[in-house]
């Protein structure tokens, strides 16, 4: 066997260099071994003791969901109850960290967590403790239910149980009897506010309709301002054309009446004779004596007596009439002038034209008046009835925003005095029946031994490298062999090919990526469990094998 001196090839630390290797400092683990297990055995045993000794703590959580919290904030939006309800909830904190909400839940079940509840100092630091056990967190969205989530630790299961579940009704109740007097409020408020609307309506619509009636407003409604104004240009156009007939027809009418003035009414005609009445009077007494005498001969013979007799008489008027002028005077005769009836008869008929002118221009002049009029009002009228309309419009508007607000309100009450108020939805409950078989969640013996072994060795170790490197003989065989040009006694081996040595070089570098690998598996897999947000990333077979190791965590 030869000797090698490690010395000589430079290939005694891990790196092949000069100075101290990470072999020297593990070495020190061998050298010091006591003052790194008896460490490691006291922190264990301590931390085991704790571990049983320690009072078990149990922990149970309720879970509620807010439903229908984007329905309600837009309900709340649209219709402006002025009921915040996410605000609401903003303060569930506040409120069940006050002790006057929880006193009467922790006196119902007798809870005490180790303290004399009958001392008032002992009894205000438990309830200091228990707020500080009592986890509330709420999960608010801008749209989507929001989460509540009430979470408490506790010596006995049971009690642990019934005192959330207890906190959870009470949180309950208190959000629902608070929704129920604001909404009472805003009702009771926007029934007094719909009515007063109501009669603004009603008032609007009989102040419109007077309006409308006054102003005869249907028949200004009929034609709009342009037409209006067309029509008064035509009736003047026609008012002007009849003007100018009516002046010349006066002219006409002067004319007429001047050229009759110039003219007689009657004119002179011949002389006649005229027949005398006494005369035409006894030629009628002939001719009645005639037909008398005609008739008896035709009924009587000659030589009757009173043919005799009618003869006399006939020949007695005869001779009378005789003696009678047929034609006793002349007189002159007058005629109506033809030309005069003419121009009497124009005359007439310019006169009837120029009333019937003048009636039609009267007619035009009121139609005229009564078109300015209207063209001059309905400017005014129609910003009048712009704004009444505006003014009636706004009152509906408002009335029908009071209404759906009025609808809502009362659709919020029915909800708040329903079973939960079709409010709450209770997503997770503990039961006490199944509080007996829970598991405590501290203290965790395995828990507790794992971070007893983990500080213990720390210690060990942080004691074992203290006392190596306070003494000042610390020499390692590497620093010594490249001191010494010679073999140190005692260190004799085979020697060993470069292929050997860097097999070696492999080997370990293998075992501490090994090593290595394991120990930050391990690290990462205890941060994923101990941490409920990151136990997603851990396989579902290894986060069972965590669970029965560290128990109900």
């Amino acid at each position: 066997m030869e000797a090698e001196f490690h010395g000589d090839s430079g290939q005694g630390n891990g790196s092949g260099g000069p100075g101290v290797g990470i072999g020297d400092y593990l070495g020190v683990f061998s050298r010091r071994a006591w003052l790194v297990v008896i460490p490691f055995v006291l922190v264990l045993g301590v931390a085991a003791v704790l571990g049983f000794l320690l009072p078990a703590q149990f922990e149970a959580d309720t879970v509620i969901v807010v439903k229908d919290t984007s329905d309600l904030d837009q309900l709340y939006e649209n219709v402006d109850l002025n009921l915040p309800h996410k605000q609401a909830l903003s303060t569930i904190r506040q409120v069940i960290g006050r002790r006057l909400f929880l006193e009467d839940i922790v006196d119902r079940n007798d809870i005490r967590e180790g303290f004399d509840v009958a001392n008032p100092r002992e009894r205000t630091r438990m309830f200091k403790a228990l707020l500080k056990k009592l986890n509330v967190r709420l999960v608010t969205q801008k749209t989507g239910p929001d989460v509540i989530e009430i979470k408490y630790q506790g010596r006995e299961a049971r009690k642990v149980c019934y005192f959330v579940n207890e906190v959870r009704d009470k949180y309950m109740n208190y959000i629902l009897e608070t929704r129920r007097e604001d909404v009472r409020r805003v009702m009771d408020d926007l029934k007094t506010r719909t009515e007063l609307a109501k009669r603004a309506v009603v008032a609007g619509e009989d102040a419109y309709q007077a309006f409308q009636e006054e102003n005869d407003f249907a028949l200004l409604g009929e034609k709009t301002l342009a037409d209006k104004r067309n029509e008064l240009a035509s009736v003047r156009e026609r008012l002007g054309s009849k003007k100018v007939s009516l002046d010349g027809q006066s002219r006409r009418i002067d004319q007429l009446r001047a050229d009759l003035l110039g003219e007689n009414k009657e004119v002179r005609g011949g002389s006649k004779k005229v027949r005398n009445p006494a005369f035409i009077a006894q030629e009628n007494k002939v001719a009645r004596v005639k037909a008398d005498l005609d008739s008896l001969l035709e009924r009587f013979h000659e030589l009757y007596p009173g043919i005799k007799v009618a003869r006399t008489a006939l020949q007695i008027e005869k001779d009378s009439l005789n003696q009678l002028e047929e034609f006793v005077e002349e007189e002159q005769v007058t005629k109506t002038n033809p030309l005069w009836e003419t121009l009497t008869s124009q005359l007439q008929s310019a006169r009837a034209d120029q009333r019937g002118l003048t009636a039609e221009i009267e007619s035009l002049t009121r139609r005229e008046t009564n078109l300015q009029e209207q063209v001059d009002k309905i400017p005014g009228l129609s910003r009048e009835s712009a704004e009444k309309k505006s003014r009636l419009r706004a009152a509906q508007e408002n009335h029908a925003r009071l209404a759906r607000r009025y609808t809502a309100a009362r659709g919020l009450w029915n909800r708040v005095n329903s079973r939960d108020g079709d409010f709450f939805r209770t997503l997770k409950t503990p039961l006490p029946e199944d509080a007996d078989s829970w598991d405590p969640v501290f203290p965790s013996v395995p828990l507790f031994v794992g971070i007893g072994a983990f500080i213990g060795l720390l210690i060990g170790a942080g004691l074992a490298f203290l006392v190596e490197f306070s003494s000042s003989s610390f020499v390692t065989v590497n620093q010594l062999r490249r001191t010494l040009p010679v073999a140190v006694l005692g260190q004799v081996s085979t020697i060993r090919t470069v292929q050997d040595v860097r097999r070696r070089r492999l080997v370990r570098s293998i075992g501490w990526t090994v090593l290595l690998t394991v120990v930050a598996v391990l690290v990462f897999a205890h941060i994923c469990y101990f941490n409920a947000e990151l136990q997603s990333n851990l396989p579902s077979w290894l986060l069972l094998t965590m669970k029965r190791f560290y128990g109900a965590h």
